[in-house]
């Protein structure tokens, strides 16, 4: 995992020392942050593992996530995060996760 640090929109913490699991290095990374995927490459000894190498990057650095933003925020109106899940996963075919979303919504 590649952290830039100067990223300020995706804050993130070190729980070093503060986990449970004290052993590993865990980082712990604010809601909605956003990962570019590097590689992905199967373990020779383990058919069922895959090694996923990711990259932090947001919308200020990053000029192809910048475009994606906007145009999401163009194309879905407005409304909560609900609603706008909703209209997303409408879009993706996903009827069957829209219609549980717009059940969560007239409720």
């Amino acid at each position: 995992m590649n952290i830039c640090s100067e990223i300020r929109s995706s804050p993130f913490a070190s729980l070093n020392g503060l986990s449970y699991m004290e052993e590993e290095d865990e980082i712990l990374f604010s809601m909605h942050t956003v990962f570019r995927i590097q590689s992905i490459q199967q373990q020779t000894n383990q058919s069922k593992i895959w090694e996923v190498h990711v990259k932090l990057t947001s919308a200020e650095v990053d000029q192809n996530l910048a475009f994606l933003t906007e145009h999401m925020r163009e194309e879905l109106e407005e409304g909560t995060s609900l609603h706008q899940l909703d209209q997303l996963t409408a879009r993706m075919g996903e009827y069957d996760r829209t219609q549980e979303i717009y059940e969560l919504l007239i409720l």
